[in-house]
This record gives structure tokens, C-alpha cells and sequence, in this order.
């Protein structure tokens, strides 16, 4: 059997063989579930973590497992949003996707967020053979971004101190009216990298200014060092970060 390909000109020439002589086949399981959301305008900070409604369509009596992440392809840019994986157990139906907005986004620059989840499984068919099936939510998760609720600052940008000495360095919150309640100061990144640690601070509700001590290890050198203040308002996670930056003498 030989069967013409498409690579041809309007008088069917091309430039090898016009005809095929072997046609590779892909066996595909037939679609285990859907995936979906609501399509319409929801409003979230940035600088926060914004649970979104997934909906799941379990077909041909599928009820195991599904993994839930940032979808391959995007329509837009992601100006840096994240999608947390999230598992759905067997048998559920519906599960909060946690969509990190970073407090950098641009301002203005898109209208608003189109963003695209997928959703995988793996399962034994059956004639007994592992399978894997993914599919790409049928809707968009669409979100407007509003101004960060709370921003953390270095008061002291840089500094440098010895090795293995214990320092304190000093933060500040911009806080605006919508979030006043506690936060969690961490650093973060590699510690064995930034050779610092810091043991997890509570920022107060209501308080603006913050002193931590750090406990510098045996490295010297400029290091860049990132604080996290994380907190809860409303149901979503609030996070802001600020960068210090560090020198270590001998």
C-alpha cells in the first residue's frame, strides 16, 4: 500500500517521493476526564496566593488520581505567575488550584491574566499496561490583579559584618488598611549557598517594624539574601519578599 503526502506542489511534484510507504500510528486511550473552570472575571492581590475552583469530569468510570499543574502552553505571557500542584484524591470532583501572583507584575501592561491549567494521571488499563493521560482545562482561569495589600522593606539595604558573627538587620511592612493581621518571616533559597540562617520570626498583627537576628556562617564574600513574610487574609496567602544585600569579611 502507498498513500500520497501532502508535501506537494498544485501539479502533485515534490522533492523526493510523492507517495508513503509506511504510516506511523498513535493508539490513544480513550479521554478518562475532563477538566474545566468558570471563565469569568475574579479579582485577586498581587503578592498573594489565590485559591481558583477546578472542575474534573471523570469519565469511563475512572476514579483514581489527578495531578493538577501550570499548563504547558499559554496564550500570554505569564509576567510570572505560578500554579502550586495541587492532587486531587480519587473520586473527588472539585479542588482549589493555588495560583501564585507575584507582588512584581508589571502594572497595566495586560488587562487581565488568561492562564491555562492541565491535569494528569497515571493508570493501569485494562489489559493490564500503565497509561498516562493528560487534558488541558477547556477554560481559563481569568484574573484581574489588584494592588498588594502589604509590601516588606530592608531598612538596611546592605551591610557587612565577619564571618560567624550574629547580626541584626532591620525590616519594615507598608501595610495598607485591607491586611493588618500576623506574618511569618522567613529566609529563603539554599541556606548552604547563602551559608546564613534565620530562625522563623512572628511578625505581630498591626506591627510595621521588625528586627531579626541572622547567625552568618564561614563563608565570605557579597551575598544576596531574601526575606519572605507570609500571612492569611480571607482565605488566601499573602507573601511579600525583600532582598539584603551582604558582605562577609574574613
Amino acid at each position: 500500500a502507498r498513500i500520497g503526502h501532502l508535501g506537494v506542489d498544485s501539479e502533485g511534484r515534490s522533492v523526493g517521493s510523492a507517495t508513503l510507504e509506511q504510516i506511523p500510528l498513535t493508539v490513544l486511550h480513550k479521554p478518562i476526564f475532563r477538566l474545566y473552570c468558570a471563565e469569568a472575571y475574579l479579582y485577586a492581590h498581587r503578592g498573594s496566593v489565590f485559591p481558583y475552583l477546578m472542575e474534573i469530569e471523570r469519565q469511563a468510570g475512572f476514579q483514581g488520581k489527578i495531578t493538577l499543574q501550570i499548563g504547558d502552553r499559554q496564550n500570554r505571557d505569564l509576567d510570572g505567575i505560578e500554579m502550586h500542584e495541587v492532587e486531587i484524591p480519587a473520586e473527588s470532583t472539585q479542588t482549589m488550584l493555588p495560583i501564585y501572583l507575584p507582588e512584581t507584575m508589571h502594572i497595566n501592561i495586560q488587562s487581565q491574566s488568561q492562564l491555562y491549567c492541565q491535569g494528569y494521571a497515571i493508570f493501569t488499563d485494562q489489559h493490564g499496561q500503565q497509561q498516562t493521560f493528560l487534558a488541558v482545562s477547556e477554560k481559563r482561569n481569568m484574573l484581574r490583579t489588584l494592588p498588594p495589600v502589604v509590601k516588606l522593606k530592608a531598612i538596611d539595604e546592605q551591610f557587612s559584618c565577619p564571618s560567624g558573627a550574629r547580626v541584626r538587620c532591620r525590616l519594615k511592612l507598608q501595610r495598607t488598611s485591607n491586611f493588618l493581621g500576623p506574618m511569618l518571616l522567613t529566609l529563603t533559597g539554599d541556606r548552604t549557598r547563602t551559608d546564613c540562617s534565620l530562625e522563623p520570626l512572628t511578625i505581630g498583627a498591626g506591627q510595621t517594624e521588625i528586627q531579626c537576628d541572622l547567625q552568618m556562617g564561614q563563608l565570605t564574600g557579597t551575598r544576596q539574601l531574601t526575606f519572605r513574610a507570609t500571612g492569611q487574609m480571607a482565605g488566601q496567602t499573602v507573601i511579600s519578599e525583600t532582598t539584603v544585600s551582604v558582605t562577609v569579611n574574613e
